[in-house]
Parts: C-alpha cells; structure tokens; sequence
C-alpha cells in the first residue's frame, strides 16, 4: 500500500493543474503581457563616458595633510590625492553649477525632488582604472546627447578649476621666493643701515606687501 502513495499523490496534482488549467493559462498569458507592455513604456537609460588623466607630475600637490611635492611620489600622498579628486569631481559644487547651467530643475526627474542637487548627484559615478592614473566619468540620462554634453561639462568645469590652482600655486611660489629674497636682503641692511634709514624703510615696505 505504501509504494503506491507516490503514484496517487502525483495524480492528485495532475488532476488539480487539469481542473485549474484555465486559470493556469490566464495566469501566465496575463503575466506576458504585463512585461512586454512594461517593456515598451520603460525608456532606456544612456550612459556617457569621460576619461579623465589624473596627473602624477604637478609639483606640488595640496593634501590634507600639507603641501606634498610629487615629483617623486609617495604612494600614500598619492592615494589621497587622487581619492580627493575624485570627490572633487563629483562635488555639490561642481554638480549644481553644471545643473544650473543646464537648467535642469524644470526636468521632470527633478522637478519634484526635495534635494535636487542630491538627486542630480545619483545619475554621475566616478571610478578608477584600476592600475592606471585614470578615473571613468560616467552620467546616465535618459537623452543620449544630454548624458554626453553634461559628463563633457563636468570635465571641462573640472580641468578649469585645476588649472586655476596650478596658476594660483605657481603666483604663489613666486611671491614666497620673493619675500625670502627680501628677508635676506634685509638681515644684510640691517648690519649696515639704521631702521630709519631711507633703504630700510623702503624695504620694509616692500615686504609688507
């Protein structure tokens, strides 16, 4: 009695799936269609690239932790530099420029947002390559030409501000080296001349500018 327990659970189940077959049928046609319908009305979403080069070789770089010379790098002053520009890049600051400049805030994917920005900052990833100086820009929307024009302005915005800071940094330097230049040549006047004397008061002033 027992080895024939299987054979009748089995037609059991086949007698029910026949008595349902309907529903069955219903069932799998209805849930065809609701996915080739979700298929149709989901708009693809693009993706635009951007390689950006990273550079090993400015002279000095700002860190954390001070100002680092990177001609010959430290692998630990380099990590954190290049981790820093990641964020640079994908910054609030950077992003609601771009976002502004777009005039993204009528877009109906943001028009309802309660931080737009935020929201802006989930369509724009930024990774490394590894073993390379690298990182990947990527922008997704849902307008090819838009991904492509924001992922080149995020770029564009991003060499700008560097080159502002390695002409900055350069003035810099040269307005340090000067005043060195005027602090040794005052120790020498200072042997020479008294503080009130026409030279000493000339090149004080200079100093204080």
């Amino acid at each position: 009695m027992e080895q024939h327990e299987p054979d009748a659970h089995l037609s059991d189940y086949l007698r029910v799936i026949q008595t349902r077959k309907g529903v069955l049928v219903t069932f799998f046609f209805f849930t065809v269609f609701i996915v080739t319908i979700g298929s149709f009305l989901m708009q693809p979403v693009y993706r635009a690239t951007v390689t950006l080069l990273i550079d090993l070789e400015s002279p000095n770089v700002l860190t954390t932790t001070g100002s680092v010379a990177l001609k010959h790098p430290d692998y630990y002053a380099y990590k954190e530099y290049f981790q820093s520009q990641k964020e640079i890049i994908k910054s609030r600051a950077i992003a609601r420029r771009v976002f502004e400049e777009f005039n993204l805030t009528r877009s109906k994917d943001y028009r309802n947002a309660k931080d737009q920005i935020k929201e802006f900052l989930k369509t724009i990833r930024v990774e490394p390559v590894r073993d390379t100086r690298l990182l990947l820009l990527n922008v997704d929307n849902k307008n090819p030409q838009l991904a492509a024009d924001i992922a080149n302005r995020i770029a564009e915005i991003y060499v700008e501000r560097n080159l502002s800071y390695i002409t900055k940094s350069e003035v810099i330097n040269l307005l340090k080296n000067e005043y060195l230049q005027l602090q040794a040549k005052l120790s020498e006047y200072s042997k020479i001349y008294k503080d009130k004397h026409p030279k000493m008061i000339r090149l004080k002033q200079e100093i204080r500018q």
